[in-house]
């Protein structure tokens, strides 16, 4: 086809002016998804990290507010600019407000985002510049405190979940043991109201209307009552070990998450319990002793015929000592016999020595042990031949041969928790420890471990899964004649956790048929609106939860 110049002309125009077009298009759809970016970045709730600002050596601060919002299923950013943090409906400080924390045009901004209608939730304000907006004149702080009482009764909103005495008082440290604990700031009120007090009678945190806007202020540091208790690094503060209810972590997400309803009253949030039922009964069993390996396929039987997903934590003790015979080699077919009932099979060690947290008898070890090259043994005082990385990687090796599947959850005996249990399970990939007592940890929700056992430790991959109730009851060792007891014990402890829409992880040795019966006795007194599960499958969601 041949164009005249007129008709050329106009082709490059018209090809020109759809070039541009498009680009123009092109260019418009780039910028919008750009500003849909950055305006999906901020969201109603913003940590503001104040990490750097204070020079703080660690992160336990900005770990401990992040715990308590995933924990509560909120969905939130994290900045260290107040300029960003400004942008959202409510504001969540991590750390101390220092005198030199924010400089004068920051101050000036926060107080601009208290008055058009902000919310901030703060802790220990020390800078006299800001007294106005918290609506105190001064403050005090010392490591003398021991106790602390919410003031349930001035917002039924806020404290909502406050209905139990362990809610409503919690304890920072064992009067008995400690003449001293963590350090709290008490506060003396100008304008801001009571939320809770000391068992001194002085001000613990305070709640404050600023213009449009309101401060909530808290007298004890977030790692203090999240992080410290998490790595047992508390001051004995737990008032049980196991089969009771121990909430002083819990009460602080329960309090944050009141405080952002009350505010945010459409807020959308994560279920904190699985499949959205109201809680969780999670079931495990401890498979560590000849009598549990001899029995524990007739528990497996009766949970299959009522549709009950279990997990069995397998010891898999293939050395004779002084502890116990050999209670794995020949009892394979009966683990993949349960396996294959639908049960979950996961690590409970090899040895479940009862030393294994003693650092100068078990050391970590090093990884690259299989069965023929680790033999722990106890003597019937002391075990030898040892490790942490031994425990943990040759009974998965073992389990996952069985199954073909991969392990992911370790338990050691007794609970037994080596300073580096965690840093040998990050190492060698599991996903999951089940290895603290909910009540010795003072929290029924998930958590992510530090390493080392220590506040400063390394935040690892590794979620923990506490234990709630067990068979296990020293002082009152369960029988046949005393177990209808322990039933109810365990479901005072559910009924409580069910209220708060929270998890119990059950425990049992399979070692008894009372035990299976007390077991059967629990489950069908579980309220409709629960649900009970294995421990990975609940794992799994609680990661989903809180990542």
């Amino acid at each position: 086809m041949i164009f005249s110049a007129n008709e050329k002309a106009q082709t490059t125009d018209n090809h020109y002016l759809y070039t541009m077009q498009n680009k123009l298009a092109t260019t418009f759809i780039i910028i919008l998804f750009a500003v849909n970016a950055l305006f999906s970045q901020v969201k109603p709730i913003c940590i503001l990290d104040l990490t750097k600002k204070n020079a703080e050596a660690t992160k336990g601060n900005l770990f401990s507010a992040g715990h308590i919002l995933k924990s509560a299923g909120f969905s939130f950013t994290t900045t260290d600019s107040v300029n960003i943090a400004l942008q959202s409906k409510i504001i969540f400080s991590t750390s101390n407000i220092e005198s030199y924390t924010f400089n004068n045009a920051e101050r000036d901004s926060l107080r601009s985002f208290l008055m058009r209608g902000g919310i901030w939730i703060a802790t220990n304000d020390k800078d006299t510049l800001l007294y106005d907006c918290f609506g105190i004149s001064a403050t005090s702080f010392n490591s003398n405190r021991f106790y602390l009482n919410f003031n349930t009764a001035y917002d039924t909103n806020i404290f909502a979940l406050f209905d139990e005495p362990f809610e409503k008082q919690i304890q920072f440290g064992d009067t008995a043991d400690y003449a001293t604990c963590i350090g709290t700031r008490a506060f003396t009120p100008t304008t801001a109201d009571t939320l809770a007090t000391y068992e001194t009678g002085e001000v613990a945190a305070t709640h404050n209307a600023f213009g449009l806007g309101h401060n909530y202020q808290l007298g004890t540091q977030l790692k203090e009552v999240i992080l410290r208790p998490q790595v047992k690094e508390d001051y004995h503060a737990n008032r049980d070990f196991s089969n009771g209810f121990e909430p002083a972590q819990d009460v602080y997400v329960f309090l944050i998450a009141g405080i952002i309803k009350k505010h945010l009253p459409n807020v959308v949030y994560k279920h904190t319990s699985y499949c959205n039922f109201k809680s969780t009964l999670v079931i495990t069993h401890d498979v560590d002793a000849t009598s549990s390996m001899e029995m524990f396929d007739d528990y497996a039987s009766y949970e299959k015929v009522n549709d009950i997903s279990s997990t069995y934590m397998i010891t898999t003790h293939y050395n004779h000592d002084k502890l116990a015979k050999n209670f794995f080699d020949g009892y394979e077919n009966d683990i993949l016999r349960v396996f294959s009932m639908g049960h979950d099979i996961q690590s409970h060690s090899v040895s479940h020595i009862p030393d294994f947290d003693v650092e100068t008898i078990v050391p970590m070890g090093s990884p690259g042990n299989n069965r023929y090259n680790y033999s722990p043994y106890f003597n019937g005082t002391i075990s030898s031949n040892v490790s942490v990385f031994g425990e943990a990687e040759v009974s998965r090796d073992l389990l996952s041969g069985i199954t073909n599947k991969q392990v992911n959850i370790f338990r050691p005996g007794y609970l037994a928790f080596p300073n580096y249990l965690i840093n040998v399970l990050d190492s060698l990939h599991y996903s999951f420890s089940s290895s603290h007592s909910a009540n010795n940890v003072m929290t029924n929700f998930p958590f992510f471990s530090h390493t080392d056992l220590e506040m400063d430790g390394r935040l690892t991959n590794v979620l923990e899964i506490p234990n709630t109730i067990s068979d296990v009851l020293h002082d009152d060792p369960i029988s046949q004649s005393n177990y209808l007891s322990k039933v109810a014990l365990w479901k005072s402890s559910f009924d409580k956790n069910h209220s708060n829409n929270l998890s119990t992880v059950l425990l049992i040795h399979p070692t008894r048929y009372y035990k299976l019966h007390a077991q059967q006795l629990l489950i069908q007194s579980l309220p409709q609106s629960s649900i009970t599960t294995n421990l990975e499958e609940f794992a799994f969601f609680g990661k989903t939860e809180i990542h």
